[in-house]
């Protein structure tokens, strides 16, 4: 227990940390190697490297975001928590008021229920966009990624899209989407508000706010 009012609980066990760091990495050198290889900066020693590295993170992005994340959030039960609810739409809109300085109310999330053992609204709408969205753009770049690698296994790609010049042109224009997405999660995670939830990250354990039930 903690505070009056705060409860010390689990919020990120070892397994999920260890996916989001490993993600972490993944992703990072999946940046990195593409600003060389798209924009000349030698930070692996020059394409056919860069190349080379962001075709191996590629493989462990795919294997590593998808499968065995839905498979650890699964059987975890967290898996749940990241599914967006109609109520997320008016929650982001007073979320983003509050951030705005144009409301003092800010609605609840992320605490616990101790009575329940378990938090009310864990996530709230903006990380969950962050991490569907990073998910799901993720996905157009491994295909369009592909496509530009193995253009015959992966004709089916510049067919959709139209040629090749189209395909790399959505694959550098979801690069910026996801390095948007990254630099908006990072901010987030580092304003003094939300220490707790990074530090629980990297320790597993925070100190929540006690959920107190509507009288």
């Amino acid at each position: 227990m903690g505070e009056e009012g705060f409860v010390t609980v689990t919020r990120h066990p070892l397994e999920h940390r260890i996916w989001h760091w490993v993600f972490v990495v993944t992703m990072g050198m999946l940046i990195l190697t593409g600003i060389e290889m798209y924009f000349g900066l030698r930070i692996f020693g020059g394409f056919s490297l860069a190349r080379s590295w962001h075709v191996l993170f590629a493989f462990i992005a795919v294997s590593w975001a998808y499968p065995i994340f839905l498979y650890l959030y699964w059987v975890t039960g967290e898996l749940k928590e990241l599914v967006p609810a109609r109520s997320d739409v008016r929650t982001f809109g007073q979320i983003a008021k509050n951030f705005l300085g144009l409301s003092t109310f800010y609605p609840e999330h992320s605490t616990y229920d101790i009575e329940a053992k378990k938090y009310i609204r864990k996530y709230n709408p903006g990380q969950k966009m962050v991490y569907w969205g990073i998910l799901l753009f993720l996905l157009v770049e491994v295909l369009t990624g592909f496509a530009l690698l193995w253009p015959d296994a992966f004709g089916f790609v510049a067919l959709i899209l139209g040629n090749m010049a189209m395909v790399r042109a959505l694959h550098l224009a979801v690069f910026y989407v996801i390095l948007g997405l990254v630099v908006v999660h990072i901010y987030m995670a580092t304003i003094p508000q939300n220490w707790g939830s990074l530090r629980s990250m990297f320790l597993g354990v925070a100190s929540e706010r006690v959920h107190k039930p509507d009288p």
